[in-house]
């Protein structure tokens, strides 16, 4: 089994005071010195994808699997990113049922996710009454992770090392062969393997290899989809990121303190129609009050459009941060962003979070009895990631299309094209968040500022028929040793807004692990 990581203690006494449950992890130690570990598959990244991937992986027979996280959270959007209110494959709207039904690991995650619920509300398995069907919270999506991987690591079929960040990606004769990574104590390691999957936030394997990727909007020339708009401008436009809050019901008033640089009208402009029963309940999480049998107060998900982080143009703080790390990095893709100036454009996102909860308790009687949740351990009780919507892109053997995957007769009918080579099923909306940062008064990117939408990249369009995504959308056109999960997989921008919820992210990682293996 691996060591312990230096970080992992902070994290095992949370767990311990938040489920009263201890699961041992296999992570590395600050101690050791830099260090070469051989396997038969490297997973970059503990998403949801890396963690599908290792289990199918290991199910079917591969020896030596190492998973490389960045922190020690397992579970992506489910967990990390807070995500706690389950989306999933639907044609439209929300009437509880799902076209697809649920299946593989996805399955086993939303199991044991329910039975945990079950356990701690009284018998009630979805306690969320809000429009999804499921809900977990965010810590006990992470435990469902981590007991998923457990078996794996007690025999050593799977070592695990957390607090780890791609430095660099070892390529010969246009094969990927090992990535090196830094640690969080200032070690480095180096993991040789025959395959590697980038089940990664921002497709940090794809970007430091030979294989061709893409970021942003494309034009209607690429791939003459038919909502494409005509130019590819701005280069900076992606889905945006959102920094989820937890709240949970106090019995007393419990009022947060005025941040800085906070300014009312920035909540106030085309999503000031969000009122305190639709933040309320729109993505609750336990609804203490609407079950006899439930003895818990109530806990939320809080992600609307107040809170989407567009990443076309940034604040004027954050451009003039950006721009002293490099001359021209406010003007970059995120995803084409060093990890050091996403970390500039992280911050601010946690910020417009932090002052919107200040907003909500200030004009909503009940968010003033809602604190944030101390589940995540971090300062200022904030996921330690944000919700990714988009990413990286890879310039697959085949890239699906907007005409491949609308209903031959609407949402209702399966898609144009059903691939031979699919590996898994979805469906959803077309369904881009507002790209567009809008500033709100004469102050202009010194002053408020609200998400709007560019063009036709917004919700409410329309989605997908039944769609299939093929086993070529996960393999670069020439590189070797090398397969895409999470979301860095061979589809256009459009595509990317509807596969990319929780259980399509899993099957994702369950198909690269078959792949793999």
């Amino acid at each position: 089994m691996p060591l312990r990581s230096p970080r992992l203690v902070g994290f095992l006494g949370l767990w311990l005071l938040v489920t009263g449950v201890l699961v041992v992890s296999g992570e590395a130690s600050a101690n050791d010195t830099d260090r070469l570990v051989e396997a038969d598959l490297l997973i970059v990244g503990g998403t949801e994808s890396g963690c599908a991937a290792a289990v199918q992986a290991a199910r079917m027979g591969v020896e030596r699997i190492v998973l490389v996280n960045d922190i020690e959270w397992l579970g992506g959007q489910f967990s990390a990113e807070g995500l706690g209110a389950i989306d999933e494959n639907r044609s439209h709207g929300y009437d509880g049922t799902v076209p697809i039904p649920r299946s593989g690991i996805f399955r086993e995650v939303i199991e044991a996710i329910e039975a945990k619920n079950a356990e701690r509300y009284g018998g009630v398995r979805r306690p969320g009454n809000t429009r999804v069907i499921t809900t977990g919270r965010p810590v006990i999506a992470e435990q469902v992770f981590r007991e998923l991987l457990a078996p794996y690591e007690q025999t050593g079929q799977l070592r695990r090392y957390s607090g780890y960040d791609v430095e660099s990606v070892q390529v010969t004769a246009d094969r990927v062969i090992g990535v090196t990574f830094s640690g969080s104590a200032g070690d480095a390691l180096t993991v040789r393997a025959a395959i590697t999957i980038d089940a990664s936030d921002w497709g940090d394997v794809i970007k430091g290899s030979t294989a061709r990727w893409d970021a942003g909007i494309d034009s209607k020339a690429e791939f003459n989809e038919p909502s494409a708009p005509a130019t590819a401008e701005p280069v900076t436009d992606l889905n945006p990121i959102t920094w989820c809050m937890i709240l949970e019901q106090q019995q007393q008033p419990t009022l947060f303190p005025k941040p800085a640089g906070y300014d009312p009208a920035s909540f106030k402009g085309q999503w000031g129609w969000i009122k305190e029963e639709f933040a309320y309940s729109t993505r609750r999480l336990v609804d203490g009050q609407g079950f006899d049998e439930i003895d818990h107060p109530d806990v939320l998900l809080i992600n609307n459009p107040s809170i989407d982080y567009p990443l076309d143009t940034y604040p004027k703080s954050v451009a003039a941060a950006l721009e002293a790390t490099e001359p021209g990095a406010s003007r970059k893709n995120l995803v084409a962003m060093t990890r050091q100036q996403r970390e500039i454009v992280f911050a601010d996102a946690r910020q417009r979070t932090l002052h919107y909860y200040f907003y909500l308790q200030q004009n909503f009687p009940k968010f003033r009895f809602l604190a944030l949740s101390d589940e995540f351990g971090t300062a200022d009780r904030l996921p330690p990631k944000p919700y990714v919507r988009e990413s990286l892109r890879l310039v697959a053997k085949h890239i699906v299309k907007e005409q491949d995957v609308v209903g031959v007769r609407g949402p209702g009918s399966y898609a144009k094209t059903m691939f031979p080579d699919a590996v898994f099923s979805w469906q959803f909306e077309l369904d881009f968040h507002p790209t567009h940062r809008h500033w709100l008064s004469d102050k202009g990117d010194a002053g408020p500022w609200e998400a709007s939408f560019r063009g036709n990249r917004r919700f409410g369009r329309g989605g997908t028929g039944r769609a299939v995504f093929p086993v070529r959308g996960l393999l670069p056109e020439s590189t070797k040793g090398l397969i895409a999960a999470q979301k860095n997989l061979g589809f256009t921008s459009i595509v990317s807004s509807s596969c990319r919820l929780h259980d399509q992210s899993i099957h994702a990682g369950q198909a690269a692990g078959a792949v793999a293996a």
